[in-house]
C-alpha cells in the first residue's frame, strides 16, 4: 500500500486504516491530465502496487480516451 507524500512522491503506508482513509479523501490520485488534439490523457495514482511483486512497484496507470472511449 502506498500513498502519496507532500512532495508527491509514493511512500509505503503499513497501516491500512492511514491508507484507506488517504485513499478515500486524496483529491491528488490524478497526478497528470492532458488534452492531446481531441484526445484526453489521464494518468492516476493507483495506491497499491501493480506489478505483484515483479520487479519495480508500478503505482501509477496512464490511460488514453478517445471519442469518448478507454
Amino acid at each position: 500500500m502506498y500513498i502519496l507524500d507532500e512532495n508527491g512522491n509514493p511512500v509505503e503506508e503499513k497501516d491500512l486504516m492511514k491508507w484507506a482513509e488517504w485513499i478515500e479523501n486524496s483529491r491528488e490520485r490524478r497526478v497528470a491530465y492532458d488534452l492531446v488534439g481531441e484526445h484526453e490523457v489521464s494518468t492516476v495514482f493507483l495506491g497499491l502496487d501493480h506489478s505483484f511483486g515483479e520487479g519495480e512497484p508500478l503505482l501509477f496507470e496512464t490511460m488514453v480516451f478517445i471519442d469518448d472511449e478507454t
